[in-house]
């Protein structure tokens, strides 16, 4: 060998060495953070918490410490990158950058850039906060950013999810060269929640627009004309609706049918005239759009995916009952919903039973806040509404036993029950799911309320329009239970359980917006006033996982 050649060897000898004991270095580092958390305490580095304190310690002592972000060479892998790149995009989610380290990673970025010999102490800091990214966004993209319960405590909808394994699903992305494609997969993956990301982007794209308020003293009708008209118009071909010429100050049959379409997607009453209602959702800006939006995006990622067999899902916000069987909806129904002091839960239980011609036990509340006074003013309320006090036992107690004078809401030892019949509360027939709200669906004798666009009047149970159709399908498998015995059955005045033969599942959901497969975006008030603080959350610093 020539004294040139070994000499090149020598080199790159010396060179392999310094390049592993430079990685070795890194890695030790890293072993030490990771191991010296004062016990107690979480992860931070530099003054910034890292919030995966479960999983990163398990990521990094799997591979022996090693960092994950740089190769042999010390360099930033093209994976690092494009973590970068992609934190920068998850607005599109819902979500902020800021809460997934970008604005510390961007300056570490450029320091490492401009570094031609970057100590090990800022590499440590970079492979860090990118695994903690990482952690972080692929738990919020799945399950969401928020503890569900501790925005709307009324959130029961159980999960069933297996663990994430986040540390494998990274090891995995960065082998693959993978990351953004990783997450995006660990988003939830249907069309419904893709079309939901797709419509902020849109409506993103649009921010800068101007977006006058549209103003008008009096009601616009089909056959009026007037500069308010030609904004109208405008801002419908804004919002992607195309009400044919927009120059025009004309309230014409083309824009007739554009704005009962607008209607329709708002959950208004779709009859062309345009009041107060429809200027206020016509109104909304673009801000406002990707905000309702953003709280509903959360507000899937909260949900485990719905199971393919038999459901009935209501949406509170839509005042509307579903019952859909491996993709089809076999029954569609408007819909009664609680009060906004009363507000009707978010949960999911298994439907069991029914109860045709069904009695009423008054609840505490009602009978607390509702009944009793009625009850003190004489026996005529009684009367009036077919009821009977009874003992906790079930026992009959006559009106006249009871002394009314000392009687408080505090001490009232009875219950009170209205008899089956015509004017009972729960109507012919309830829908038992058993749960600890006491909230079942069931028919009511105030048909009239249907008819309002606003259906919040319930106690907190959902009240359902078309009730014995509901009863037809849920017994269709029960050859026994015709459509004529169960009318019959409902209409007797003998209370009667029926058992189903397989249980179905009942989501009692709230979604103020959501695509349907068409594409199409539906909105609708947010009656619970609940959208806000998600929106708060969302901006906010995240939870450790």
């Amino acid at each position: 060998m020539t004294v040139s050649r070994l000499l090149i060897l020598i080199v790159l000898l010396s060179s392999a060495m310094e390049l592993q004991a430079a990685k070795s270095q890194l890695a030790q580092r890293i072993r030490v953070f990771i191991e010296n958390k004062p016990e107690g305490e979480k992860y931070k580095i530099n003054g910034t918490p890292l919030y995966s304190s479960q999983v990163l310690p398990r990521f990094y002592a799997h591979r022996a410490f090693e960092p994950a972000w740089f190769n042999a060479q010390g360099e930033l892998r093209k994976a690092a990158y494009a973590m970068q790149a992609y934190i920068g995009t998850v607005w599109r989610h819902g979500l902020t950058d800021k809460a997934y380290h970008s604005d510390k990673l961007n300056i570490l970025f450029e320091n490492y850039q401009h570094n031609a010999e970057p100590d090990t102490s800022l590499l440590t800091i970079i492979d860090l906060l990118l695994t903690d990214a990482f952690m972080l966004l692929g738990s919020h993209l799945h399950q969401g950013k928020l503890q569900a319960h501790t925005i709307e405590a009324t959130w029961k909808i159980q999960r069933n999810a297996p663990e994430l394994m986040l540390d494998e699903k990274l090891e995995k992305a960065i082998s693959m060269q993978e990351v953004p494609q990783m997450l995006e997969m660990l988003a939830p993956g249907d069309s419904a929640y893709l079309l939901l990301v797709q419509k902020i982007e849109f409506f993103n794209s649009i921010l800068d627009e101007p977006w006058e308020t549209i103003r008008s003293e009096k009601k616009i009708e089909p056959g009026d004309s007037s500069v308010t008209i030609l904004k109208i118009r405008k801002r419908l071909y804004s919002l992607t609706y195309h009400p044919g010429d927009t120059t025009s100050q004309q309230y014409n049959d083309e824009l007739l049918k554009t704005i009962k379409r607008f209607q329709l997607h708002q959950g208004l009453h779709p009859d062309g005239v345009i009041g107060p209602r429809t200027l206020s959702f016509l109104n909304r800006t673009p801000e406002g759009y990707i905000n309702t939006l953003k709280a509903n995006i959360e507000r899937y990622r909260w949900l485990s995916e719905f199971p393919e067999k038999r459901k009935i899902i209501v949406n509170i916000a839509n005042f509307r009952i579903d019952f859909i069987d491996h993709g089809d909806t076999l029954f569609s129904s408007r819909a009664i919903v609680g009060k906004h002091y009363r507000k009707t839960p978010v949960f999911n239980e298994t439907m069991t039973y029914m109860v045709l011609s069904p009695d009423w036990v008054v609840p505490p509340t009602i009978l607390r806040v509702d009944v009793l006074p009625q009850l003190k003013k004489g026996p005529g309320y009684l009367n009036e509404k077919n009821m009977q006090i009874i003992t906790t036992s079930g026992r009959p107690v006559s009106y006249e036993s009871i002394n009314w004078s000392e009687i408080t809401a505090r001490n009232f030892p009875y219950m009170v029950r209205q008899l089956p019949g015509a004017q009972n509360a729960l109507g012919r027939v309830k829908f038992m799911f058993p749960n600890i709200y006491n909230v079942y669906i069931h028919d009511t004798p105030s048909r009239e309320l249907f008819e309002r666009e606003s259906r919040a009047f319930s106690s907190g149970c959902i009240r359902i329009e078309r009730p014995l159709e509901l009863a037809e399908l849920l017994l269709s498998d029960q050859p026994s239970w015709t459509s004529q015995r169960i009318r019959d059955v409902a209409l007797s005045g003998r209370e009667t359980t029926v058992r189903l033969k397989q249980g179905v599942e009942v989501y009692l959901t709230y979604f103020t917006a959501w695509a349907r497969p068409d594409g199409v975006l539906e909105f609708r008030e947010d009656i619970y006033q609940r959208d806000e603080d998600i929106v708060r959350g969302l901006a906010g610093v995240p939870s450790w996982l």
